[in-house]
């Protein structure tokens, strides 16, 4: 690999994108996160335990946080 960009925050802050600052796509992707990781403690739960229900809602969840994290894809390459 190639050497460090020298002044590499301010590189990155330039080609970001500015839709990278907008809270909106932000809150989105952490209620993304948090619906992922509780939806993957039910879907163990309910494989672990045996619990057809934990495991059907956990999935629901995976599915819902995977779609709410690509609306705030998509809202990024909108703007």
């Amino acid at each position: 690999m190639g050497q460090r960009h020298p002044n590499f925050p301010a590189w990155q802050w330039r080609v970001a994108p500015q839709a990278s600052n907008d809270g909106t796509r932000e809150g989105m992707q952490l209620l993304a996160l948090i619906l992922f990781t509780l939806s993957f403690l039910l879907v163990s739960s309910g494989v672990f335990a045996q619990n057809p229900t934990n495991f059907a809602v956990g999935v629901l969840g995976l599915v819902a946080a995977f779609s709410l994290r690509g609306k705030s894809r998509s809202l990024a390459l909108e703007a």
